[in-house]
């Protein structure tokens, strides 16, 4: 007998939609969400508005049937101006949601993996920073 899948939204990054297109994410969070040992069940992104409270994603959870997670197109989906929003993200998981990100094929279930996610999102973040400045000539 084997184990029943896990159910999964996905939650696609509206903000990098220009570099890569929502059909894309869609086969990335799919395949990530495989590997994870589920499916995506629905589907959702967040409106340019509420990219840092990721408002829509938490009213869902509020009021639809229960899952397992949420799977992401990418981390840098909670960096927003100069911050990384962990508060979002210790709150799924402290309710017992998983968070897997396709992009970085990351999964989160932990506190500890989320401090360690985020350890390497600032760095991810610091180093993109750095590259769009001009060296001097």
């Amino acid at each position: 007998m084997t184990a029943p899948q896990k159910a999964f939204y996905s939650c696609v990054d509206t903000a990098s939609i220009r570099t890569m297109p929502q059909p894309l994410q869609h086969l990335a969070i799919g395949a990530m969400a495989e590997r994870a040992g589920g499916k995506i069940v629905s589907y959702l992104g967040e409106e340019p508005y509420t990219l840092v409270s990721h408002e829509v994603l938490l009213a869902r959870l509020k009021t639809s049937s229960p899952v397992h997670g949420v799977v992401f197109m990418r981390l840098a989906q909670f960096v927003r101006g100069d911050r990384i929003h962990i508060d979002v993200m210790r709150r799924l998981i402290e309710q017992g949601y998983e968070l897997h990100f396709a992009r970085e094929r990351v999964s989160i279930r932990t506190l500890e993996e989320a401090r360690e996610a985020c350890r390497k999102l600032y760095i991810w973040d610091w180093t993109e920073k750095r590259g769009r400045m001009r060296l001097p000539a």
